[in-house]
């Protein structure tokens, strides 16, 4: 399990405080100039819309606590990635949802957690695993992180424009975009 894929870390420290029978999460970092610094929600969480199709093991919260990373992924051509839990974990107060990206629909790199403490208190410090990545793909695969481009920085934006403009969103034309993007 452990030779396949990556894993995706924590990339800051959080407590993050629940209260039993009370719907939702609070969250606090170590300075509020966190969320400033990266101009982006760094937690934030989907709303019932997603949140009530999505099975639950008993004492898991109604929430997902979503990580907001800035980190993103560009893949070759029609490659996806699998996200699963931490297999093998040390702590079982969290774990990611599973799910499959495709770069092409979407490059940015966020975690959806279910949290299973329903009464709390949780630390969360900076490098704790929170998921695997796993490429489906037979081929070997070689990771690259780099820090992004101008041109990774114009994709995101227009990426971001082209998901978010319409009622609608049309993810054949983003693919074609992407694959055009990044030949």
């Amino acid at each position: 399990m452990f030779k396949v894929g990556w894993y995706v870390p924590m990339w800051y420290d959080v407590h993050i405080s629940t209260k039993k029978n009370q719907p939702g999460f609070s969250w606090k970092v170590a300075t509020p100039e966190m969320t400033k610094i990266h101009e982006m929600n760094i937690i934030d969480t989907h709303g019932d819309q997603i949140t009530k199709h999505i099975p639950k093991r008993k004492g898991t919260i109604d929430n997902i606590v979503k990580i907001n990373t800035p980190y993103s992924i560009v893949a070759p051509k029609g490659m996806k990635f699998l996200f699963l839990p931490m297999p093998y974990a040390d702590n079982f107060d969290f774990e990611s949802t599973t799910g499959i990206l495709d770069p092409a629909e979407s490059c940015e790199l966020n975690v959806q957690l279910n949290w299973n403490v329903e009464e709390g208190n949780v630390f969360l410090k900076a490098g704790t695993p929170l998921m695997q990545i796993i490429p489906l793909t037979k081929e070997n695969v070689n990771m690259i992180c780099e820090e992004v481009t101008e041109k990774d920085k114009k994709w995101i934006n227009k990426q971001h424009f082209f998901k978010t403009h319409s009622f609608s969103p049309i993810r054949n034309k983003i693919k074609s975009l992407y694959e055009e993007w990044y030949q």
